[in-house]
């Protein structure tokens, strides 16, 4: 499934611009609006600072292609590097063509008619089968659902598949998780020893800790990434003692101070984007009473403005963890990879007949895409016009069975004449 990633990044100093004069950082235009004609679903300026973004809708049975260029706040001020994985552009679609890809290469689990359409290459009762409990195997897409490649432990390490962990299970990566799981370090001192366990998803209440790791040494990301194990959905680097590596601490952010002054964290506060120096410091409370503060970089806005602070206000937060939740409590009936795939939840998770999927997707665009969805315009594009929408959704659903056509043909009928009045 094709994602368009617009993330919003802390600068690093050996990516800062090549020139001292070099201190502004200019926000690229996203449109919906405009035809884009030969059944093109994204278009992408192809420049850095980028331009413009330009998406459109797939007609029904098709599908965007991934991987989609994007663009981040930090990357608008490169102006050259000699690493290409600072760029937004590399090796990702700057021009992509709808394409006709539910039906092929599906894991196990999804709906199927001909043996053809599965990586197993079985196709038994209309659904993809893999490999049993106990098989031999060397990757997750092997096995059949409910099973991961997982590897005894002890050498020689021969990997079979075998059951999803539970809860306080040792694990290697979420996949060998049960869905509502993440694989994560319960204390400092499992890091140190690089033991992860089974921890549930947002289960920690304010204030517990657990073992802080950097995912994607950028601060915005790896707040919401450790942040997964807690209720608020925040998590930051807490240092209890002289030992050099935090815990995690679950936290509720108080107030965000920035450039433009102090807002709450069910406001969306504005900062200056265009000053490489302007920061949103955001507060929280230690369990020792202590006030501290987290900063994180400005963020390009969509609506002209001067900029906003990344992180989601409490209430955005808090409902997109919910739908999250649950969405991943229908997973069950999808392979272990299909766990984050949209389009394989409207198959053999949650479906398209119930509205928690419309629900979740659009509380998952305000928390990805929070300084971008304060534009009502832009919102509603991101709503219905990424490949992962839950039009998009719909629409390239059309290329499943005529059992799925019969289930989503009056939700066909309503998305496409959207598509035809946006």
């Amino acid at each position: 499934m094709a994602l368009i990633i617009l993330s919003l990044t802390l600068p690093l100093i050996s990516s800062l611009p090549t020139s001292l004069s070099d201190t502004l950082t200019k926000c690229p235009r996203i449109t919906c609006s405009e035809p884009l004609g030969d059944d093109i679903c994204f278009l992408h300026s192809s420049d850095n600072p980028v331009s413009w973004i330009k998406l459109q809708s797939c007609l029904p049975g098709k599908l965007c292609p991934s991987p989609l260029a994007s663009f981040t706040t930090h990357s608008q001020s490169i102006l050259a590097s000699n690493d290409p994985l600072k760029s937004p552009t590399f090796q990702r679609l700057t021009k992509a063509k709808c394409e006709i890809t539910y039906n092929r290469n599906l894991l196990p689990g999804r709906k199927c008619t001909s043996n053809y359409q599965c990586q197993s290459f079985v196709c038994e009762e209309q659904k993809c089968k893999g490999y049993s409990s106990g098989a031999s195997c060397y990757k997750h897409e092997q096995c059949d659902i409910g099973l991961a490649c997982i590897s005894k432990g002890t050498f020689p390490y021969a990997t079979t598949c075998d059951s999803l962990r539970k809860i306080g299970d040792a694990c290697e990566e979420d996949l060998e998780c049960q869905q509502t799981s993440v694989c994560w370090y319960q204390s400092r001192g499992d890091f140190y020893q690089s033991k992860k366990t089974c921890i549930v998803k947002y289960g920690l209440s304010d204030n517990q800790t657990f073992g802080w790791a950097p995912k994607h040494y950028d601060t915005y990301q790896d707040v919401l990434y450790n942040g997964r194990l807690c209720q608020s959905g925040f998590a930051v680097p807490y240092y209890d003692s002289n030992d050099t590596r935090p815990l995690g601490l679950c936290t509720t952010f108080t107030n965000v101070y920035t450039d433009q002054g102090i807002f709450t964290m069910n406001e969306a506060a504005q900062c200056m984007v265009s000053n490489l120096a302007s920061y949103c410091q955001y507060y929280y409370t230690t369990p020792t009473g202590i006030e501290n503060v987290v900063k994180i970089r400005c963020a390009c806005p969509a609506d002209g403005s001067i900029g906003y602070c990344p992180l989601p206000s409490i209430e955005a937060m808090r409902k997109y963890s919910l739908y999250d939740y649950a969405l991943s409590g229908n997973g069950t009936n999808c392979h272990t990879l299909d766990r984050n795939s949209e389009l394989a939840q409207s198959d053999c998770g949650i479906g398209l007949s119930s509205s928690l999927l419309e629900t979740y997707l659009n509380a998952k665009v305000l928390v990805e895409q929070w300084p971008l969805a304060q534009n009502e315009r832009v919102r509603k594009c991101l709503e219905d016009k990424r490949p992962e929408s839950y039009k998009g959704i719909v629409l390239a659903s059309v290329a499943g069975s005529k059992a799925q056509w019969i289930k989503v043909g009056m939700v066909i009928s309503v998305v496409i004449m959207s598509v035809m009045l946006i």
